[in-house]
C-alpha cells in the first residue's frame, strides 16, 4: 500500500462505500462496505421498474416517509464511517497528511449535510403526511351529533363550528 492517498481513499468512499478500501487494497473491507449498498440500490432501482409512480405515492405516506428518513438516516452513517475507515487505515500504515486530514473532514461534513437535508425533507413529508392521512375523519369523531354539518364536529359548549379539516392542526 505504498503512496496511497488518504484524500483519494476517502474521495472514493465518498462516492460509493468501499470503493477506497478497494483502492487501497482491501478487497474483503471493499466487499463488506459495500453490500448493503449495493443491495438497497437495487431494492430502491427495482422499486422503480414496477413504477415510479407507486414509489411516489408510498413515500408521501406516514409508513413511506418515515421508512425513507431511516434509509437516508443509515445510508449517511454508512457513508460516514467508510470515509473515516479508509483515513484511518492510511493513518494506521503512513502519517497522514494534514490537507488529506481537511479533505476527508469536508467530505464528512458533506455527508452530514447532504443526509441531514434528505432526513430533514423525509421528516417534513412525515408530518404532513400524518397531518392528512387520519385514521378516522371527522364525520367519525366520536360525540358528533347526526344533524351537524358534515365536517363540523361540536365544541365544549354542544355547538358545531361551520367547518373543520380532515386533519388536527
Amino acid at each position: 500500500m505504498k503512496n496511497k492517498s488518504a484524500a483519494v481513499a476517502a474521495l472514493l468512499s465518498f462516492i460509493f462505500p468501499g470503493l477506497g478500501h478497494l483502492y487501497l487494497g482491501r478487497r474483503r473491507q471493499a466487499l463488506v462496505f459495500a453490500l448493503p449498498a449495493m443491495l438497497l440500490a437495487v431494492v430502491i432501482g427495482l422499486a422503480l421498474l414496477v413504477g415510479v409512480d407507486g414509489v411516489l405515492a408510498n413515500l408521501i405516506t406516514p409508513s413511506g416517509s418515515l421508512t425513507a428518513l431511516i434509509l437516508i438516516l443509515l445510508a449517511g452513517g454508512w457513508r460516514g464511517v467508510a470515509v473515516l475507515d479508509v483515513v484511518m487505515i492510511v493513518r494506521r500504515r503512513t502519517r497522514l497528511r494534514i490537507p488529506a486530514a481537511i479533505f476527508a473532514g469536508v467530505l464528512l461534513a458533506l455527508v452530514v449535510v447532504s443526509h441531514g437535508a434528505g432526513a430533514y425533507v423525509s421528516y417534513t413529508v412525515y408530518e404532513a403526511g400524518s397531518k392528512i392521512f387520519t385514521a378516522a375523519g371527522p364525520d367519525d369523531q366520536p360525540g358528533a351529533t347526526s344533524g351537524a354539518t358534515p365536517g363540523a364536529t361540536p365544541d365544549a359548549s354542544g355547538s358545531a363550528p361551520e367547518e373543520s379539516d380532515d386533519y388536527q392542526v
